[in-house]
């Protein structure tokens, strides 16, 4: 069975204790249905796109929700390219909808299918969807696509995988923390690279399960890949230190990358974190506004100076399509009520919800 290295730093603890507040947070917040399924089809989005363009997938963040949405972005692409959006979102969907079946194990046959949903109908993967390789493969780089890494010869595919599945069965009998499971099985996963191609999207996706079926779902507002993707650099580097030190001893510290992948769900748990505070801040800005006598335009003025700060009276009359001269009445009834504040004076003055 495999068995990992690695110390439990004090900087790990402190992400895992960030992690579990913010998870607590936003499972306990009482969202609007409307609201939680924005924040849902978001995340997808955001791990669509990050998950593919960390693989090299041209498609802007805008021309995924496009595609996802049914629609042809204006760009032309190739077929590959659509399909490798299309399939991360089924592999998404699945892990969204299977994750709390009794009977789902993370085991080899579930690994097999993610690989099969992020490839299937893509040219060249037809006989290889859900197949471990059965030839030699490299990772390479840069523009004269030096080899980097050289993983397991694939006879040694089969026991290595069987070997990581055991050892993801013993760490949740032994109640390891879900965040430490998921970095050191995206890491050895990784480092097998079981499959021809697709092993980056079927790592993370697998990452992301692992972290779903130990009870952090996050009601799916989480987009792991989102980290990675806005700092391939650090993701890569610190993979890339592990994979040199597997090269020269089989069985490296993954001190270092656990460190690194904890952090990397400490930050976008922030992130979620942050959305669903500025949600429950409008609630609660709402719900006072609606016992104050003030007209519609008067409401959706304050929830737009709380989303960007400041608003001049020309302004206010073209937003919310009004005169001049009703637009200073509206903003002089705000201030008598309390509500907003004027700053600075003449052309530049502006208005501010009051503090």
């Amino acid at each position: 069975m495999y068995q990992p290295k690695y110390t439990i730093t004090n900087q790990t603890i402190k992400s895992i204790s960030r992690i579990i507040a913010g998870h607590t947070l936003i499972v306990g917040a009482p969202l609007k249905p409307k609201w939680e399924a924005g924040l849902r089809y978001q995340a997808l989005v955001r791990s669509v796109h990050s998950s593919t363009h960390l693989e090299g997938n041209p498609l802007t963040e805008q021309e995924v929700a496009q595609v996802l949405r049914g629609k042809e972005p204006k760009r032309a692409f190739r077929k590959r390219d659509i399909l490798e959006v299309t399939n991360y979102r089924q592999v998404l969907q699945y892990i969204a909808q299977a994750h709390d079946e009794p009977g789902l194990k993370i085991d080899e046959d579930t690994t097999l299918h993610l690989h099969k949903l992020c490839v299937q109908g893509i040219e060249g993967m037809e006989s290889q969807a859900g197949r471990y390789r059965s030839v030699q493969n490299y990772i390479v780089a840069g523009p004269q696509r030096a080899v980097v890494y050289m993983p397991p010869p694939p006879e040694k595919v089969p026991g290595l995988m069987e070997g990581l599945v055991q050892w993801l069965e013993e760490a949740q009998r032994q109640q390891v923390s879900p965040f430490i499971v998921s970095a050191i099985a995206h890491y050895e996963f990784e480092s097998i690279h079981p499959f021809i191609d697709g092993n980056g999207r079927t790592g993370r996706a697998l990452s992301t399960l692992i972290l779903y079926k130990m009870g952090y779902d996050t009601k799916s507002f989480f987009s792991l890949e989102e980290y990675f993707d806005a700092h391939p650099d650090e993701y890569y580097g610190n993979l890339g230190r592990i994979r040199k030190a597997y090269g020269e001893n089989p069985d490296p510290d993954l001190t270092e990358w656990v460190e690194f992948f904890v952090h990397a769900i400490e930050v976008e748990m922030d992130r979620v974190e942050s959305e669903v505070k500025v949600y429950l801040a409008q609630e609660h800005l709402r719900r006072d506004l609606k016992q104050q006598e003030i007209n519609a335009r008067q409401f959706k003025a304050v929830l737009y100076l709380q989303k960007r700060g400041s608003l001049q009276s020309h302004e206010y009359a073209k937003r919310f399509r009004c005169s001049r001269d009703t637009a200073v009445r509206d903003l002089r009834e705000l201030m008598d009520k309390g509500l907003i504040e004027p700053q600075g004076a003449g052309p530049q003055l502006r208005y501010v919800l009051k503090r």
